[in-house]
């Protein structure tokens, strides 16, 4: 069964939302310490990162509309098949100062923004 364009997009707003609930008032220090929030964050980066991918193979021209998509494909490949070598500042700066424009550019998509 085929999941269509806007399921994919809403399921990137859930791991975003949950991405922020996970690090909402906490340092990167912080974070660095926390391992069990570091791999929640870095399953839900996973998620986003597939859910680019099913875009890219169904709808392509999709993928222009969302800023950093490639960079968050890369970081999911890295998460899932480079785990030994995942750099923990490259996440927090993707969640920090990435995900607020893939969150917008998706809800624009999803015409809530």
């Amino acid at each position: 069964m085929q999941r269509d364009l806007q399921v994919f997009l809403q399921d990137i707003l859930s791991a975003a939302a949950e991405i922020q609930s996970y690090i909402s008032g906490k340092s990167h220090a912080e974070y660095l310490t926390e391992g069990l929030i570091r791999r929640a964050v870095e399953r839900c980066l996973e998620i986003i990162g597939e859910a680019l991918v099913n875009i890219q193979r169904h709808n392509a021209s999709a993928l222009d509309a969302i800023p950093n998509a490639p960079q968050l494909i890369g970081l999911r490949n890295i998460l899932i098949h480079e785990y030994g070598s995942v750099d923990d500042g490259r996440i927090w700066e993707a969640i920090t100062t990435k995900l607020q424009d893939v969150t917008t550019a998706v809800e624009r998509e999803l015409g809530r923004g």
